[in-house]
């Protein structure tokens, strides 16, 4: 209730505070997307969760920003979703979201952004170990519809190169008593020439700090031709990841204990503009290696499957409650990630791009590709997306609630 409050209390201000200047935009999206299911799957036996075959959905966004001198401005993202049919028997059919909500300050000493928003925080291209401030984003979702997240942002440049950044989060899934309690990110970022990253330390009451670091190493290998080296690691004290111990009768949930937990990621992608070429204007290729210490590891992940197999023929009810324990992506300690895009591909403004998830211990893996045509000076696009996940038995994605998913929709911005 207090964003829908904050909410009115922006747009009172945006009509009646001194506007310099209103910027009011929007778009209007509609998904049609068919799953198959899979009634042997440990996770989802039978159906036990009441998943749908079928789901259609439409989303509006309302985006206003306005300047109220020459250094403050606001931003407000509201999004609108209705769900006449869902996958999940959870979604709710209607509902308002305040995806976006800030109020931005920038003087030459210092930059202050107070709201909800999303902040880029690494160039990987699909994992991100070092993600501690973006608590709400999925691993395959689009940034432009990752929902935000409380934050004060305050920016002060050192020099040409450098800058000190301090970033508090308040997350809304957690009840804050004090303000002590909220996480404190320190954050120092640079560029020079072909180098850029940043490095930060999070620190919070009662927990123990973390550290990350992110380096970015931009080439050029031709006119046409350019490529991206990048590299990221975290580094934490404890977990809060549960895992499965004990035999039979006697499972029980343990937090993961070592002294250190190590993360990181590899990655590097290739783009080339193809000028002369007929029926394909650009292409680019990425690769990436992600390891994580707080991941589990095969036998954690087979332990797993097997207590959710005694729970359901043992204890029936608390079947439901323990299928929370298994995070997505997070159930290997090495993955791989691939991805190719078509840009012009055959005709002008036809996008072509496919992607290639694998668990690098249990060799299961979701490949999704998608083609996207943009029309209406680029104010619309449409499309298709197929995710299919493969692999054998009591594998990551070979035990998918779904199986072959395919997505059909439309985008129409004003």
């Amino acid at each position: 209730m207090k964003y829908y409050l904050f909410g009115i209390a922006i747009i009172l201000l945006l009509a009646t505070g001194p506007v310099l200047a209103l910027d009011i935009r929007g778009n209007i999206y509609n998904e049609l997307a068919v799953q198959s299911l899979r009634p042997q799957s440990l996770l989802n036996p039978d159906n036990i969760q009441g998943q749908s075959e079928f789901q259609f959905c439409t989303n509006g966004n309302l985006i206003v920003k306005t300047s109220f001198g020459r250094s403050s401005h606001g931003y407000i993202n509201l999004e609108g979703r209705y769900y006449p049919a869902a996958f999940s028997s959870q979604q709710e059919k209607e509902e308002i979201i305040i995806k976006a909500l800030y109020l931005d300050t920038v003087t030459e000493c210092f930059s202050l952004r107070v709201g909800k928003h999303h902040i880029n925080w690494g160039g990987n291209g699909f994992f991100n170990p070092i993600d501690v401030v973006n608590l709400k984003k999925q691993r395959l979702q689009p940034v432009d519809e990752t929902i935000g997240n409380p934050f004060i942002h305050l920016t002060i440049p050192l020099k040409d190169m450098y800058a000190l950044d301090f970033i508090t989060i308040v997350e809304e899934s957690r009840r804050i008593e004090s303000i002590s309690e909220l996480p404190c990110i320190f954050r120092t970022t640079f560029s020079k020439n072909r180098l850029s990253g940043f490095g930060f330390a999070e620190f919070q009451k009662e927990e123990k700090p973390i550290f990350g670091l992110n380096l970015e190493y931009a080439h050029t290998i031709d006119m046409n031709t350019s490529a991206l080296i990048y590299g990221e690691a975290s580094l934490k004290y404890s977990s809060q990841r549960r895992f499965i111990a004990g035999e039979s009768i006697d499972y029980r949930m343990q937090i993961m204990e070592k002294d250190q937990f190590w993360a990181y990621v590899l990655g590097a992608r290739v783009d080339k503009s193809l000028y002369a070429s007929k029926w394909l204007e650009g292409v680019s290729f990425g690769l990436e290696y992600y390891y994580d210490d707080e991941n589990w590891n095969r036998q954690n992940l087979q332990k797993y499957y097997e207590y959710l197999g005694f729970t359901r023929a043992n204890n029936p009810e608390n079947y439901l409650p323990a299928l929370c324990y298994i995070e997505e992506f997070k159930n290997s300690k090495g993955y791989i990630y691939t991805s190719l895009s078509l840009y012009g591909f055959l005709v002008s403004d036809l996008n072509c791009k496919m992607e290639w998830i694998a668990n690098i211990e249990d060799k299961s893996g979701t490949v999704v590709s998608g083609l996207t045509y943009s029309y209406d000076n680029l104010n619309a696009v449409c499309g298709i997306k197929v995710l299919c996940p493969y692999g054998g038995e009591r594998t990551e994605f070979g035990e998918a609630v779904g199986g072959l998913r395919i997505t059909l929709f439309s985008q129409v911005s004003f």
